[in-house]
């Protein structure tokens, strides 16, 4: 990819602009080519093999989130001490620290093939160069901590800035496919040639310490970042530069690097003091326990009639199904799925953004976009098992949620919403949706993208009442990202910026013991409104026949009121005495 000045770190409601479907179908796409979830790093293009051993050259590969390379790398890192490797901060992915104890962080140094060989590295501490917990251009550094020493040869930190014309080399394992071709990441280490270019050659350079290298010929794209920008000294090579973004604006430029040589004092003091420097305190993470299943949210659901020992449910939305397993795509209008295999991975988080433990789809239960856009999908693994591993699980509601009730979006932030009302029927393209909560407009509440599938969690922080699923993005009227309302006579009404969710509650009739769906169970209604029949609202109909009951039973004591009054009558004309009143 050619994403100028896009840092892996960007919050997610600033990235995650695309309308919902079709950022959805973009971002799967994307994992598809590269396998991966993660905010692209840079890579190499029109370059070749390369030409000689770079035993300093290192493969950063993070263990989580999945990285796009065929070794499970996602950054180049280069080895300038023994205990000492340079990358880029923004290859940093679990957290938003500066400094930090990572965990499942290796870095593969001495093979040209990124899948095996070589030396594997063990990061024991990390050491971002920018302030802040977003990095900056020109000090787009990080440092990582091998408490074992590397066997390989390290390579030394040029001594001034190459000047304008200088002969320059990069390395890496990245994306080598030209532009407009589908993806490719190569196993065995590309190389390209370039010259330092004049910063004024390059219109999107914001700092003096940041440096623009090119020919127009071999370029920089996904999963390249951090890797080194080389010079010869002395008849071998010094490091320069770290990779760290691409120039679209000017089609000569490689790429665009971090000066090393203006940092030389800051890595240099942290390599001599980093035993003084604390790590950083780690926020808490709000989808600590949660599923990471790439550009939609999701969570661990039991049932009413769930037991412990049944395998795990994980509940998001209908057009997220590609989102969890990358073989499907999303339900068509007025249809439905019904228990289908998948087998996808299922990774989730700790709350410091590692690895927390895995599992695995193993059907797809129920999906639908047409009444409802939920997905439901049977794990591998029992709800007993994912919880003692530290995984949330939440328990369907009873009870459809009240208006005016407030609610948690577990999204990365964590936003508090507001049910606002019911709405009946709800139109997004060809879709039509039934009884949707509408979420009042409050700053506390931003949905986006990003945030579909997410639960709407009750104040008790382990009852499930709902499911980010839309929200009206541009204004218009019933189109896709852009649902609209439908009243009883038909008449449309549009909110913009306005967030809607799917309730949940049906859940609970649909669910038998074992983790089986049972689209025929009395009060699931969810096969039937994916069909194109309304269902019918429980709670309206017991509303209805309790009224319908009240009205009955009213009638019948007015009946019973006037038999009373006229046997009185009767008796008073007996006996001659004036009835009461």
């Amino acid at each position: 990819m050619r994403i100028r000045r896009q840092s892996c770190n960007i919050p997610v409601r600033t990235v995650l602009r695309m309308t919902r479907i079709r950022y959805l179908v973009a971002a799967v796409l994307a994992s598809l080519l590269v396998l991966a979830g993660t905010t692209p790093a840079l890579a190499i293009s029109d370059g070749s093999d390369a030409t000689e051993s770079y035993p300093f050259m290192g493969a950063y590969k993070p263990g989580y989130p999945k990285t796009p390379g065929p070794g499970g790398n996602g950054c180049g890192v280069t080895l300038i001490d023994a205990n000492w490797g340079l990358t880029a901060a923004h290859c940093r992915k679990n957290n938003l620290v500066s400094t930090g104890t990572p965990k499942g962080w290796t870095v593969q140094f001495g093979s040209a093939d990124v899948t095996e060989g070589g030396e594997v590295a063990t990061v024991s501490r990390f050491f971002r160069l920018p302030e802040g917990t977003e990095p900056v251009f020109g000090e787009d550094l990080m440092l990582l901590r091998f408490d074992e020493p590397v066997s390989q040869t390290p390579i030394p930190l040029a001594s001034a800035r190459p000047k304008v014309g200088t002969a320059v080399r990069f390395l890496g394992w990245g994306n080598d496919a030209s532009p407009g071709e589908q993806s490719h990441y190569p196993t065995m280490l590309k190389e390209f040639d370039a010259r330092v270019l004049d910063n004024a050659d390059c219109p999107t350079i914001e700092r003096v310490s940041e440096m623009c290298a090119g020919d127009g010929d071999g370029k920089t794209g996904n999963a390249d970042s951090g890797g080194p920008l080389l010079v010869r000294v002395n008849g071998g090579w010094a490091l320069a530069g770290i990779l760290t973004g691409s120039e679209d604006q000017n089609p000569e430029v490689s790429g665009l690097f971090t000066d090393v040589t203006a940092h030389a004092d800051w890595i240099r003091t942290v390599m001599s003091t980093y035993e003084s420097i604390p790590d950083d305190v780690v926020p808490h993470d709000p989808l600590a326990g949660y599923p990471g299943v790439g550009p939609c949210a999701s969570s661990i659901v039991r049932a009413a009639a769930s037991t412990d020992e049944d395998h795990a449910l994980l509940l998001t939305n209908g057009h997220c199904t590609p989102a969890v397993d990358p073989s499907g795509d999303i339900p068509q209008p007025g249809a439905f799925e019904l228990d289908r295999p998948s087998d996808s991975s299922v990774p989730f988080k700790d709350e410091k953004g590692y690895l927390l433990t895995t599992s695995r789809t193993e059907r797809l239960l129920f999906a639908t976009m047409t009444g409802t856009d939920l997905a439901l999908y049977r794990l591998d693994a029992s709800y007993a098992d994912l919880e003692s591993q530290g995984v949330t699980l939440l328990d369907i509601a009873a009870a459809p949620p009240k208006i005016g009730d407030v609610v948690t979006l577990q999204a990365d932030e964590g936003f508090t919403c507001t049910v606002e009302t019911v709405v009946p029927t709800l139109r997004e393209g060809e879709y039509e949706l039934y009884d949707s909560l509408r979420l009042a407009k409050d700053e506390d509440c931003e949905t986006y993208h990003g945030t579909s599938g997410a639960a709407l969690v009750a104040p008790d922080g382990k009852t499930i009442v709902g499911v980010n699923s839309s929200s009206n993005t541009d204004g218009e009227k019933c189109t896709e990202d852009n649902p609209c309302e439908v009243g009883a006579d038909g008449k449309i009404s549009v909110h913009t910026d306005q967030a809607y969710a799917r309730q949940v509650t049906v859940l609970n009739d649909c669910i038998a013991a074992g983790s089986v769906f049972d689209a025929d169970a009395p009060g699931c209604t969810l096969a039937a409104a994916a069909r194109g029949e309304e269902p019918l609202n429980v709670p309206l109909l017991v509303g209805g026949a309790v009224f319908g009951l009240g009205i009955v039973a009213l009638a019948w004591a007015l009946v019973a009121q006037r038999r009373r009054r006229h046997h009185l009558i009767d008796q008073t004309m007996e006996s001659g005495s004036t009835p009461a009143a």
